[in-house]
């Protein structure tokens, strides 16, 4: 499949000059790039449990997006 990206023209060059020096194309060395940014994305985020101690308060995800609403609209409430 062929596709257009926009490229700066300083990095065009930057990969020129790598895929010379080591014996391959730009097309070679820009798909072995994109293939190991996919391979090596880093891994989903989780939030670490930060509770302390006994009287730690539990929130559930429901909660959490009413705040966050309540929130978003203060502007519009005034």
């Amino acid at each position: 499949m062929r596709t257009t990206i926009d490229i700066p023209d300083s990095l065009v060059k930057r990969v020129k000059l790598a895929a010379a020096q080591r014996k391959t194309t730009m097309r070679r060395l820009m798909l072995d790039a994109l293939e190991r940014s996919l391979r090596d994305s880093p891994p989903a985020f989780t939030l670490r449990d930060a509770a302390a101690g006994s009287d730690a308060h539990t929130v559930d995800a429901k909660t959490i997006n009413r705040a966050i609403d309540a929130e978003r609209d203060q502007p519009f409430m005034r």
